[in-house]
């Protein structure tokens, strides 16, 4: 095989996950017998597993009886490669902040237009940032679960995939923030009563004023002072 072994047996295991031979959830095939079918080492199988688990695609637990399985759920591995990027400053805050709005406005005028369920769970996660008792990283938490709820209220799997591997470095940047903030109770008022207002516009089923609120929510706090 031409290449890297491991960097070839991701191919083929691509190939047939795209071909229907592998779905999620399902068990792969033994490191032995991978080697075998594929003609490579098995350490070269190894290797291209623990790459498919490092990317939240794969994951392995000991055993006969388990072994590597493909996830039904994807992993972090996304939202790992952003932390490192952001540290290694390929990227920046402000590079995050103006992520954010484009994928969040968007799917804020796409949730308000379907209604239902998600935008009712939208208020009830905007009301439980509103306790004068959170601690920081407890409101930071809270504040990622809004605004991953806004985003998979728009139904797009793509942008929620994205939106969850971006949390971890969202909750990262608000908290810094917070904790060097010698006022934090004044600022967490401030963004609460935004995450009430945009959840009523949402409900409200004004979509394009629910994606300016957030616009200028995302940017007030993250890019102040």
């Amino acid at each position: 095989m031409a290449g890297r072994a491991f960097e070839q047996v991701l191919a083929r295991l691509e190939a047939q996950i795209a071909a229907g031979r592998l779905t999620a959830g399902e068990r792969l095939p033994a490191e032995r017998e991978l080697a075998a079918q594929l003609g490579v080492a098995r350490s070269s199988v190894r290797e291209a597993l623990r790459v498919l688990e490092a990317l939240g695609l794969v994951e392995t637990r000991p055993g006969p009886e388990h072994g590597a399985r493909l996830r039904e759920h994807p992993g972090d591995g996304f939202g790992e490669l952003v932390r490192m990027h952001l540290q290694l400053r390929h990227a920046t805050v402000t590079d995050l902040v103006a992520f954010r709005v484009l994928v969040e406005s968007w799917a804020s005028a796409e949730a308000a237009g379907r209604g239902g369920s998600a935008t009712t769970n939208i208020v009830l996660l905007a009301e439980a940032t509103s306790n004068d008792m959170l601690a920081p990283d407890r409101f930071v938490t809270a504040d990622a679960d809004l605004h991953v709820a806004i985003v998979r209220a728009a139904a797009n799997p793509i942008l929620t995939l994205v939106a969850e591997g971006v949390r971890s470095a969202m909750e990262r940047s608000l908290l810094e923030r917070a904790l060097a903030d010698d006022d934090w109770p004044r600022p967490r008022a401030w963004l609460a009563g935004e995450h009430i207002e945009i959840a009523s516009l949402l409900a409200a089923g004004r979509g394009p004023d629910a994606a300016a609120a957030l616009e200028r929510h995302i940017r007030g706090f993250l890019l102040s002072g």
